[in-house]
């Protein structure tokens, strides 16, 4: 049996390889409705990811940080889903959570504004599908095959790599990235977005490398 301690002190105790959302649940059922993440012995994490030690356990909303990340994480992930659909030369680069929303930097895309609103429709499509986010632990060779012509990913992963540190990727529907995480179980919590502006932006904030698209 799993052991994991609330913030509280109260100790859970689950069948081994539960998930955060099952033990939301059994806290109770308005929790498991709110729940977005878990934080792990200070990680933030999937709440459909199997919990595989005992621990102290936080169950994240939106009223924490680490939710609010996980979400905007997640909406960011539906919107290069989205720009892929539309625009299948695009590269992505990274997306990370920021405190108004989620930016996105791209290589090889050429839209203004006026291109929002169908970017916008075809991120709806996507929650309204409602994707569920899966995690795949990935190696070099997997990155290769699935993002061999992104250099930027490409880039990530092999410093990854070299560090020893664990690649993962996410898949919702049949886009999947290089990513990682933590996400919401599917894409159908993302429940507003809202396209706002366009920016310049150089690849890892270096005047000398190349000038990327950022999307707010």
């Amino acid at each position: 049996m799993l052991k994991l301690t609330l913030p509280d002190g109260k100790v859970l105790q689950l069948p081994d390889k539960s998930t955060g959302m099952q033990a939301a649940a059994s806290i109770g059922q308005r929790l498991a409705k709110d729940a977005l993440a878990i934080e792990f012995e200070g990680e933030v994490r999937d709440l459909m990811r199997p919990i595989e030690r005992d621990g102290k356990i936080k169950i994240l909303t939106f009223k924490d940080q680490g939710g609010k990340d996980t979400l905007r994480h997640s909406t960011a992930h539906v919107f290069a889903h989205a720009v892929k659909k539309i625009y299948s030369n695009a590269k992505p680069t990274i997306g990370p959570p920021v405190e108004e929303g989620f930016y996105y930097d791209f290589d090889d895309l050429k839209i203004t504004p006026e291109d929002f609103p169908k970017i916008e429709m075809a991120m709806q499509e996507i929650v309204n599908a409602n994707h569920p986010f899966e995690r795949h632990d990935w190696t070099l060779a997997d990155v290769k095959k699935y993002e061999g012509d992104n250099p930027y990913k490409m880039e990530m992963a092999k410093e990854y790599a070299d560090k020893k540190m664990k690649l993962t990727a996410y898949r919702d529907g049949d886009f999947i990235d290089l990513c990682e995480g933590p996400h919401v179980p599917s894409t159908g919590y993302v429940k507003a977005f809202k396209l706002t502006k366009i920016a310049a932006a150089y690849w890892r904030a270096d005047s000398k490398n190349k000038q990327l698209i950022r999307i707010y």
